[in-house]
């Protein structure tokens, strides 16, 4: 390997030169693109979530959901929706809340749906309304409460207050029809 300057050659036939920037720079490309594709074959061959495992998104499948004020036993199925009036997922989720209030009203024996806001309680009834999505209440929680962190979140929970479910974001069609069909079944 002949040293020149800045510049190494290889001892390749054909007396190939490249900078030892070039090789760096070649050498991150490769690395780089080995990344990119372990990912989309790991993204390829995983399944899914949300068809029938339950969704674990922040760890709270089978815990105790405190919520002052709440009563757990009022429904079989309670579903909690944890929403911020600012954010632009709750905003665009917000056609699939409308039926899922729509359905839970044609089950009230089996289903009730509230919602968990780290904003003023009145604030986010007044949002609700204007988007025609009834509940049976809205609870304020603590901003400190780390149970509590993504917004959208969709919680079933069951009538002793243990989270079974849990969606985190906007969810996919299948998604929605998976928990409308809950509602309906008042099963978590």
């Amino acid at each position: 390997m002949d040293v020149k300057a800045d510049r190494v050659d290889l001892g390749l036939s054909g007396g190939t030169v490249i900078s030892k920037l070039e090789r760096t720079t070649h050498i991150c490309l490769i690395a780089l693109s080995i990344i990119a594709a372990g990912l989309l074959l790991e993204r390829r061959f995983t399944p899914a979530s949300g068809g029938t495992a339950p969704v674990n998104g922040t760890g709270l499948l089978g815990k105790h959901l405190d919520a002052p004020g709440l009563d757990w036993k009022r429904a079989k199925l309670n579903a909690v929706l944890l929403l911020s009036t600012k954010c632009h997922f709750c905003k665009d989720s917000m056609p699939f809340y409308g039926r899922l209030a729509d359905e839970k009203r044609r089950r009230q024996d089996k289903c009730a749906l509230v919602v968990l806001s780290r904003e003023p309680s009145e604030s986010v009834k007044s949002f609700l309304s204007s988007q025609r999505v009834f509940v049976d209440g809205v609870y304020q929680f603590s901003p400190d409460d780390p149970q509590l962190r993504a917004t959208p979140e969709l919680l079933l929970v069951d009538s002793n207050g243990a989270i079974q479910r849990s969606y985190i974001g906007r969810l996919s069609r299948a998604q929605e029809e998976e928990v409308l069909d809950r509602v309906r079944r008042g099963a978590p």
